[in-house]
């Protein structure tokens, strides 16, 4: 099931890929069509990449929304590496190039927008029963010599996991680089002072990102955004 899912969605983000680059291309030079192909490609590269490393767990997931939960997280967490470390894969890059492809990977967010757009019509509960039953699997699955690693250096899915709870919990006051509403903020902290777990909170963080990030009310003003910081640091100008 894991290489037919795969291939859909490599399919998905080449035509993605392809209607970026095609907008892009209008305007501007061959050194920048050219550009904006190769970081299509390399966006694209690294996507595979990290769908056949993590195919064995895709198929250990045993409900579609384990799956798609699984399939954000995967995204999520490249986008939020080249947000903040301007890294795809093992690939460091400079801060324009980085901005650059956060576009790309904007524009080709859509192919699993089913995935956040089911998810969202559930309750608190079973969102929040979503993501844990994710976290369990995902360390189950996880060797116990490499728990405390993955951790610091996440390699596997529940590590990326982890990071993204990470990065959501430790910027909760001025939520650097990610973007929650506060009123978001107040209804999960209400719905974690009603159950009384002070894990709650941090779960249904987890999962209220990793929808909204799919949603075109979120697509568009960050592209914008990432638009004018290029602007700003005059990523568009010849060297």
């Amino acid at each position: 099931m894991a290489v037919a899912q795969e291939d859909n969605i490599l399919g998905a983000i080449m035509e993605a890929a392809a209607a970026q680059e095609n907008a892009a291309n209008q305007g501007q030079s061959e050194a920048d069509s050219a550009a904006q192909s190769e970081a299509a490609e390399a966006w694209k590269e690294a996507w595979e990449e990290m769908m056949e490393q993590n195919g064995e767990v895709m198929d250990a997931l045993d409900t579609k929304y384990l799956k798609c939960t699984a399939m954000m997280v995967l995204y999520v967490y490249a986008y939020l590496k080249l947000v903040k470390e301007h890294k795809l894969g093992d690939l460091t890059m400079s801060e324009c190039d980085a901005l650059g492809m956060q576009t790309l990977a904007m524009a080709s967010s859509t192919f699993i927008m089913y995935c956040p757009e089911e998810i969202d019509g559930l309750d608190n509960d079973a969102k929040l029963r979503i993501i844990r039953d994710l976290a369990q699997k995902l360390w189950e699955i996880t060797p116990k010599n490499r728990i405390v690693d993955e951790e610091r250096s996440p390699s596997s899915l529940y590590g990326k996991l982890l990071w993204i709870e990470r990065q959501l919990t430790n910027y909760a006051v001025e939520y650097d680089g990610v973007d929650i509403d506060s009123e978001t903020i107040e209804e999960l902290e209400d719905f974690n002072n009603q159950h009384g777990d002070k894990t709650a909170a941090r779960g249904l963080i987890t999962m209220s990102y990793l929808i909204e990030f799919f949603k075109p009310r979120y697509i568009i003003p960050r592209t914008l955004q990432i638009a004018q910081e290029m602007e700003a640091l005059g990523c568009s100008k010849p060297n």
